[in-house]
């Protein structure tokens, strides 16, 4: 475990690409969506390092390979209200013919270890 809490805060000690951040900016202003333009907002959005988390072990220990996971970027204002996650198949068996969906009240920050082993 102590492992993964290096690796976890190596990635957390990455920056964004200036041109990423400059990208993102043009597109938030394009759009009319509100960005606050600290150091501290940037540093709130890294998700990267939660694929080193105990979570994240513990789903590589039941054989939920990560070696396809692939960073993605979503921008959206959120009320923190209710989360939801929509997958268009079942993120667990792969099928193609189920979309999958989950939803929680608040942020959502447990929202992928909602799935469990005997949805397979």
């Amino acid at each position: 475990m102590a492992r993964l809490k290096e690796i976890q805060e190596a990635v957390l000690q990455m920056s964004a690409p200036k041109a990423l951040r400059n990208e993102l900016i043009h597109k938030l202003r394009s759009e009319r969506m509100s960005y606050h333009g600290d150091e501290s907002s940037w540093n709130r959005s890294w998700l990267w390092a939660s694929k080193w988390n105990v979570r994240a072990y513990v789903s590589r220990k039941l054989e939920l390979t990560h070696d396809v996971v692939c960073m993605s970027v979503l921008v959206q204002e959120s009320c923190g209200d209710y989360a939801f996650v929509i997958h268009t198949n079942n993120p667990v068996t792969g099928d193609p013919s189920k979309i999958h969906t989950r939803d929680c009240e608040g942020f959502g920050i447990d929202l992928g270890w909602r799935i469990s082993r005997d949805e397979q």
